[in-house]
């Protein structure tokens, strides 16, 4: 189905248009730590929806061993981004299971990826840590 955006004045939205603004759509994106190898990731989960060219997405990432695994966390982004440039501040993340710590996650230079790392600065992961992270973004 078409999409219904741009709205016009006065138009009236059909039930599977309106179902069809904001749908929730997986996706599994791909993790490395920017230096050395994490050893055993669980199962990372990625979701996200785009309504008006916004894109809004939540990942889930549980870090079982975290080997060498150091620097930051870089995670492949469901769509590039329209403008953005590397840097950018597109989110946060918190570490849920063992230390609440939080982070930001940001537009890498490299476009179709996003990195993670502490507010401190530092690598956001160890071994037992589950960082959970929420992002919005222009896509392309």
């Amino acid at each position: 189905m078409a999409s219904p955006f741009p709205f016009t004045s006065g138009q009236v939205l059909t039930a599977a248009e309106l179902n069809e603004i904001g749908d929730w759509t997986t996706w599994t994106p791909t993790v490395t730590p920017l230096t050395g190898t994490i050893t055993t990731l669980g199962t990372v989960v990625g979701r996200y929806c785009v309504v008006n060219g916004l894109l809004e997405g939540y990942i889930d990432i549980p870090i079982t061993t975290n080997g060498t695994g150091n620097g930051q966390i870089i995670f492949t982004l469901p769509a590039n981004a329209s403008t953005a440039p590397g840097g950018a501040f597109i989110g946060e993340c918190r570490e849920i299971a063992a230390t609440g710590t939080l982070s930001v996650i940001w537009y890498d230079i490299t476009p179709g990826s996003a990195r993670i790392n502490t507010f401190a600065n530092t690598y956001p992961g160890a071994d037992g840590y589950r960082l959970v992270g929420h992002f919005r973004y222009e896509v392309a």
